[in-house]
């Protein structure tokens, strides 16, 4: 399951936000897939302090950033 709800936060325009529900979390705690989604830049990413597994293949991110706060992650797959 992987219910993601991507935004730009009103007070900040320049910044886009990824946040998943609390049942999709609960269901894939771990992983997390933003591929194929069009993505500029990596988003910020909420309430993912469990997350080990980042995919942003085939999409157009040419910098990494907003990774801070995900002390278990391993590595983004960024391939494609």
């Amino acid at each position: 399951n992987n219910e993601v709800a991507l935004a730009v936060r009103p007070e900040q325009p320049q910044v886009l936000v990824a946040r998943r529900s609390a049942n999709a979390r609960a269901l894939s705690p771990e992983r997390l897939h933003l591929d194929r989604r069009q993505l500029a830049k990596c988003p910020v990413l909420e309430a993912e302090e469990r997350l080990r597994l980042l995919n942003y293949q085939s999409n157009v991110v040419t910098c990494i950033e907003n990774l801070e706060g995900l002390p278990e992650l391993g590595f983004p797959q960024l391939f494609g």
